[in-house]
């Protein structure tokens, strides 16, 4: 009895996830392989070892670590907040 139940619960919802028009779920699955494919593509075009880029991971792994050593001093984080605003 409880396994028809959920059975008649999944057709349902199967028969208004078709009405609403949303993909199904093999076709999510198959959209979400393509976009990390493309993500990891476009990883691997980027050189790494820019100046630029090492430089803005430095600065955001510093900004990132002083916002978590002073979360509890208000001052320390107004400071940091100037300091990025200028």
């Amino acid at each position: 009895m409880a396994a028809d139940l959920v059975n008649s619960m999944e057709e349902a919802w199967k028969e208004v996830w078709q009405e609403v028009g949303l993909p199904s779920l093999d076709e999510i699955a198959k959209q979400n392989a393509e976009s990390y494919k493309a993500l990891s593509n476009f990883a691997a075009s980027i050189d790494w070892t820019e100046p630029l880029l090492i430089g803005l991971g430095v600065f955001y792994l510093i900004s990132i670590i002083a916002i978590i050593v002073t979360r509890k001093n208000f001052t320390s984080q107004f400071a940091i907040w100037a300091s990025f605003c200028k």
